[in-house]
């Protein structure tokens, strides 16, 4: 062989060496919060994980473990999976938080918005919020504005999930669990995108709280357990929402008020014992439970 194509065969082989080594650094990594021994910490920084080569992105697992509060505060982030292990808390504080596949949350994911920027999870797939934890935007708790925005499949949430405080869906919902707002909070439902509502869960409305549904379908699903229940809040179908043959049992038994701006036909049954139900002008609300 000649000099020549020696030399070219060595370089061919370094070249294949670094793509290796780069395709390696590239691979997906699992990450456990720190905080570099504290109690909490930033996302951005590669101290408070371990391994401390690096922080989560896309196409990472990052896990939160008990005792330590993850903030995402100092710029927007990308994951693939996020584990909340019970006792872990995951702050979002007026940043954004891309998820490529799916949340694990036993502990706390929170929310709360910086100069009126809420703290977000983004999405452009279908991902999937499991677990037995809490997701909190209260204003109880000092937190809120939370958001979920995204295309690209539903935002699917766990039946032993409760995802609570003042949040707005902008993304398709596909509920298994309890979306609940309480205290003075307010919850939306199809604010800047539109959003299809599926699933098997409750909505659940107490306190002075409401919740709205604005550009939303609440017509998609089958099931007959799940409930659209006022307690002492207010939910309020507005003039832009689809609620025509919308299969959801009306529960209002706590003093509140169901508002209906735009017409409305429920073909599951309506349970009334305390509140209000409030029709407006030139519309219809026409509860027909299929036999």
């Amino acid at each position: 062989m000649s000099t020549h194509c020696k030399k070219a065969v060595q370089k061919a082989s370094a070249l294949m060496c670094v793509y290796l080594l780069v395709g390696m650094a590239h691979g997906a990594t699992s990450y456990t919060f720190t905080a570099n021994g504290g109690a909490s910490g930033d996302w951005n920084s590669a101290m408070n994980w371990s391994p401390s080569t690096g922080y989560p992105g896309s196409g990472d697992t990052a896990i939160i473990p008990n005792g330590k509060t993850c903030l995402v505060e100092q710029s927007n982030q990308t994951c693939s999976t996020v584990n909340i292990n019970s006792g872990g808390i995951l702050l979002v504080k007026g940043r954004d938080l891309a998820i490529e596949s799916e949340m694990q949350i036993n502990g706390d994911l929170q929310f709360k918005s910086v100069n009126n920027v809420p703290g977000r999870i983004l999405k452009s797939s279908a991902i999937t919020l499991s677990g037995a934890g809490l997701v909190d935007a209260r204003a109880a708790n000092s937190l809120g504005r939370g958001e979920f925005n995204g295309s690209g499949g539903y935002l699917t949430i766990g039946s032993d999930l409760t995802v609570t405080g003042s949040i707005d869906f902008n993304c398709s919902i596909n509920v298994n669990g309890t979306i609940k707002a309480d205290g003075t909070d307010t919850m939306n439902v199809g604010v800047t995108r539109h959003a299809s509502v599926n699933g098997q869960g409750n909505f659940i409305a107490d306190g002075e709280s409401e919740i709205a549904f604005l550009d939303a379908d609440l017509t998609p699903g089958f099931t007959t357990t799940r409930k659209l229940w006022v307690k002492a809040g207010t939910i309020r179908l507005s003039s832009t929402a689809d609620c025509n043959n919308a299969i959801w049992w009306i529960v209002i038994d706590g003093g509140g008020k169901f508002v209906v701006e735009t017409d409305a036909l429920f073909v599951s049954a309506l349970t009334f014992s305390s509140g209000k139900i409030r029709v407006a002008a030139e519309k219809t609300f026409v509860v027909d439970p299929e036999p």
